[in-house]
């Protein structure tokens, strides 16, 4: 018991390197599963996300030890149905650690059990990723032994799926603001380039060639498919124009709607 329990402990600090070192959602996801079955000596483990969608689908999202990639327990849903009423689906949909003491014997694993034993799996648990008050996934674990972790253990296995959904958060808001920042620059980048464009036009006869003229410098701008320009007529009237890149026709006020 002493020695699980160290093994548990070891595994907590590994996964806090791991937590200060993942550059990316998918690439911490990886490392915590190969912590836990490297460190914490259980056979397997992977990480689920739920999805708000009709089957209620529970997705893998990454997996080590035996057959990763291969895991037991595909076709979880977080519904109250047979094949969500197993310790995935329910950690999912209540939001609390569930304990599998024993495939052999556990009712609610029916559906995945021949899968389990021939992998050599013998017990397991599901402790919940956390968002606030609701579980976003999973992290599941399997063992070759009964009773894949003690009380202690499961303390220990909580604290660590509580870090790896505190880690999850900051990389997503850390890509989130990152993103921003991009997008920022790049729609500066634009305004820029659209400026100049415009400023190094030579006076044409008409608003109407000045106005495409203006749309076809901007549709040569990255991402930009089409661009419109409204003049506005002395009868107050909008005569409508735009440039569309694929071919750079100019569309008429019907075809624009």
């Amino acid at each position: 018991s002493l020695a699980r329990l160290n093994r548990v402990l070891r595994t907590l600090t590994a996964a806090n390197a791991a937590l200060v070192r993942a550059g990316s959602e998918v690439e911490l996801l990886e490392a915590i599963c190969h912590v836990v079955v490297e460190e914490g000596a259980y056979r397997y483990a992977w990480v689920g996300y739920r999805e708000d969608d009709e089957a209620g689908t529970v997705r893998p999202m990454a997996s080590a030890g035996y057959e990763a990639g291969d895991q037991v327990g595909l076709n979880v849903t977080w519904h109250p149905t047979e094949r969500g009423m197993g310790p995935v689906g329910t950690c999912v949909r209540e939001g609390r650690t569930v304990t599998l003491p024993d495939i052999a014997t556990d009712p609610t694993f029916a559906p995945w059990r021949e899968a389990a034993r021939a992998r050599g799996y013998v017990s397991g648990a599901a402790i919940p990723l956390r968002d606030g008050s609701q579980a976003f996934g999973a992290l599941v674990i399997y063992s070759d032994e009964h009773d894949a972790a003690t009380a202690e253990e499961i303390v220990l296995l909580e604290d660590l799926a509580e870090g790896l959904a505190y880690g999850v958060g900051t990389l997503r808001a850390r890509a989130a603001h990152e993103a921003l920042e991009a997008r920022d620059v790049r729609h500066g980048h634009e305004r820029t380039l659209i400026t100049d464009a415009i400023g190094a036009l030579r006076p044409l006869d008409t608003a109407e060639q000045t106005a495409e003229a203006i749309c076809r410098r901007v549709v040569e701008l990255p991402e930009i498919a089409m661009a419109s320009l409204l003049i506005l007529e002395p009868d107050g009237s909008a005569l409508p124009l735009a440039i569309n890149v694929d071919d750079g026709r100019v569309l008429d006020r019907k075809s624009l709607g």
